[in-house]
């Protein structure tokens, strides 16, 4: 086998027979690539969300980054729970983006204390 991260030939051992890295050391480069890379693309789809919504908090303008996407008529943990999938996540991102590009209603954009005054009810 070939390790992906430092190109040398490896054979997987007794305890590790689908390894597919030849050290623990390449794992870790390989899985920090990983992280980075969801990372990067996550906030590309969140960059992308953003636009679609006009980026700005629909109560009051603001622009800066303390915006929050927001669920218009609530179930945001229940989707959330729904799809077994963390906030932060990029597949919870992706999912989103899908929706508004099929022409979903469903989101806007609030900034922080608009959205936190929302959800406890004093909108």
């Amino acid at each position: 086998m070939i390790c992906p991260v430092c190109k040398k030939n490896f054979i997987p051992d007794k305890y590790h027979p689908y390894a597919t890295r030849c050290s623990a050391k390449c794992s870790n480069i390989f899985n920090r690539l990983i992280h980075n890379y969801q990372l990067e693309r996550r906030h590309k789809v969140k960059k992308e969300i953003f636009e679609l919504l006009g980026n700005k908090c629909v109560k009051c303008g603001y622009t800066g980054v303390a915006l929050q996407v927001d669920h218009i008529n609530g179930g945001g943990k229940k989707e959330i729970t729904e799809y077994r999938i963390k906030q932060s996540s990029l597949v919870y991102w992706i999912h989103i983006l899908a929706k508004i590009k099929a022409g979903s209603k469903d989101y806007q954009l609030l900034c922080a204390n608009h959205n936190w005054e929302k959800y406890y009810g004093n909108i």
